[in-house]
């Protein structure tokens, strides 16, 4: 998504603009009142309450509308629902897990969360990021997971690099984890909504069991190839 001081930027144009429109009207409100020689104090203090309402406008707009960080976000658009599965550095050709995850805009970032299943539909935990960057389609974030919030960190890359991004990579350090980790995922949904988690633990296992036929993770096609390489999961738009 397009920096929120992009869209304020022009919100503060506008403002400046509105204005020196309303000089005169200004100086004729100070004129009536006899404080004329104030008036461009007035004109000042108008300008930064005006530049402060539009910022506080732009940014409940931008954090409570999806539709409105869609738009603002075009192609670079990464919110909604996605399923991946998990492998170890160490063992590249075993998935030891499947998860699904949400990505959402909070607080003036996105925030990476979900759960996490073995292979056979058993609970294993939870995970948050608490701090997250995301330029150029890479989504760079660090995490507490499950009932001890230990962490860890990791990068995403989304591809493809020329429409809206539909299938990710992820390389991860988790504190408990000897070897780093990468996951290979997919969106299924960009509406936010709620989702049981029986649902969840489906999808993300009906991914797990179709993507296991596919051996060794393809890095570098993935970074290359622009159409995705994975098998269509249960989608939900």
């Amino acid at each position: 998504m397009k920096p929120i001081a992009d869209m304020t930027r022009w919100l503060h144009i506008v403002v400046v603009t509105l204005v020196v429109w309303m000089q005169e009207y200004i100086r004729v409100i100070f004129q009536k009142l006899n404080v004329r020689h104030l008036y461009l104090l007035g004109v000042i203090l108008f300008a930064a309450i005006a530049i402060q309402v539009a910022d506080w406008i732009a940014k409940h707009a931008i954090e409570h509308f999806q539709f409105l960080r869609m738009l603002l976000a075009g192609s670079n658009d990464i919110e909604g629902d996605w399923v991946n599965i998990t492998v170890s550095t160490a063992s590249p050709t075993v998935i030891i897990a499947a998860e699904y995850c949400r990505i959402r805009f909070h607080n003036g970032q996105y925030v990476l969360s979900g759960d996490t299943w073995s292979l056979d539909g058993k609970w294993i935990e939870d995970f948050l990021t608490q701090g997250s960057s995301y330029r150029n389609r890479e989504f760079e974030y660090y995490y507490k997971t499950g009932i001890n919030r230990v962490g860890g960190f990791g990068a995403i890359l989304f591809s493809p690099h020329d429409d809206l991004p539909s299938d990710f990579i992820c390389r991860y350090v988790d504190e408990n984890v000897s070897a780093p980790c990468v996951t290979r995922g997919r969106r299924i949904g960009r509406r936010l909504k709620k989702v049981p988690q029986d649902e969840r633990r489906a999808a993300a296992l009906h991914f797990a069991g179709n993507f296991e036929s596919l051996g060794l993770l393809d890095f570098e096609g993935f970074t290359h190839n622009r159409q995705p390489a994975v098998p269509e999961g249960p989608g939900r738009q």
